[in-house]
């Protein structure tokens, strides 16, 4: 009975270590499974932030460019006021060489006024575009670093993994190794001749 009493008090701290190894190992993963989900959420929320402050610059560039074409508009408005009212005096002016000539001269000035300002309504048009296409690549950008983040993050996470894994298979095996040399060591006490 003295005999059986340690044998049953290892079985029974073995089951113990086991299922303890058991749990211990569910928890780990568990904790991966929500550092995993914490990384992905907060390199979302990295990449909301990103967009947001790229769309605000976007916008504030739209605003300037459009207060700026209606300022050309309005111009350009005016020019056309001008020309007209400059041809009105064209044709109501006696059949002066001169003063025609310098009335076809402002005519052509006011048209050639007229035409900067259009390419300059065209530059603006094109320097929001220009502008819309770098926010659309600074936010192209900024989406494959935060994705590249979260696989260097991921790769890191799976890498702790796999050392956790291989440092419980060291323990399994040592933990073996040692009921190993526990069941010799209780055979060679059975194989002494009892006194």
């Amino acid at each position: 009975m003295m005999t059986r009493f340690p044998l049953l008090l290892v079985g029974l701290l073995s089951a113990a270590l086991i299922l303890a190894g058991f749990g211990n190992k569910q928890l780990k993963d568990q904790l991966v499974l929500v550092n995993r989900s914490l990384a992905l959420a907060n390199n979302t929320e990295v990449y909301l932030k990103a967009c947001r402050v790229s769309l605000n610059e976007h916008m504030r560039s739209l605003s300037i460019c459009d207060k700026e074409e209606t300022k050309l508009n309005a111009k350009v408005s005016k020019l056309k006021e001008e020309i007209a009212g400059l041809k009105k005096q064209v044709d109501m002016i006696p059949n002066k060489d001169k003063e025609i000539a310098d009335l076809k001269l402002k005519v052509q000035l006011a048209a050639k006024r007229e035409e900067e300002l259009k390419a300059r309504t065209r530059e603006m048009e094109n320097a929001l575009n220009t502008l819309g296409n770098e926010a659309e690549a600074r936010r192209a950008k900024q989406a494959k670093e935060a994705e590249k983040d979260k696989k260097t993050e991921e790769a890191k996470k799976a890498e702790e993994a796999k050392k956790a894994e291989e440092a419980r298979k060291a323990e399994e095996a040592k933990k073996a190794e040692e009921d190993k040399k526990a069941e010799e060591a209780k055979k060679a006490q059975e194989k002494k001749p009892k006194a």
